[in-house]
């Protein structure tokens, strides 16, 4: 395009993205994407929402709009799994070396064990955020209000 000149063809944007949402509370930045996609300015649908918080409020915006909605339940498995790390299995790609090279969280003083913990935790709980995406089709995923750190796994 020369400066000045309008894009004519406009069509190849017109894409209906298909968007998946994370949110931990009342869902007022969900909503905001929704209005934005109802009227037109976002070019998408929201496809499914999930959230750590079985009483967000955010959940409740997506069923009246029908849009599908689940839980998963970060504070079980975060509580739990110091205590029987045996009860959990970590996903078949798990990848501490990479995750370890990637994270920018710890220092490489912070105790090894205490790092791999953390993330080991956090993998577990993302897998299951990976079920409850996987049987949608979306393009994006936001983090609307969504209050957890998210590990090299998921990212």
């Amino acid at each position: 395009m020369k400066n000045g000149e309008k894009y004519q063809d406009m069509e190849h944007m017109k894409k209906t993205l298909k968007i998946g949402a994370l949110v931990s509370g009342s869902g007022t930045n969900l909503q905001a994407i929704i209005d934005a996609c109802v009227r037109g300015a976002i070019p998408g649908e929201v496809v499914f929402v999930v959230s750590d918080n079985h009483g967000a409020y955010g959940l409740k915006r997506a069923q009246k709009m029908g849009i599908p909605a689940f839980t998963v339940d970060y504070d079980r498995i975060l509580k739990s799994y110091p205590k029987h790390p045996d009860r959990f299995s970590l996903p078949s790609d798990w990848d501490l070396e990479d995750i370890l090279r990637k994270q920018v969280l710890f220092s490489p003083k912070t105790p090894q064990k205490k790092v791999e913990g953390f993330f080991a935790c956090r993998v577990i709980v993302e897998a299951e955020l990976f079920n409850c995406m996987t049987p949608f089709s979306f393009d994006l995923i936001v983090l609307a209000g969504f209050m957890r750190l998210l590990t090299p796994y998921f990212i």
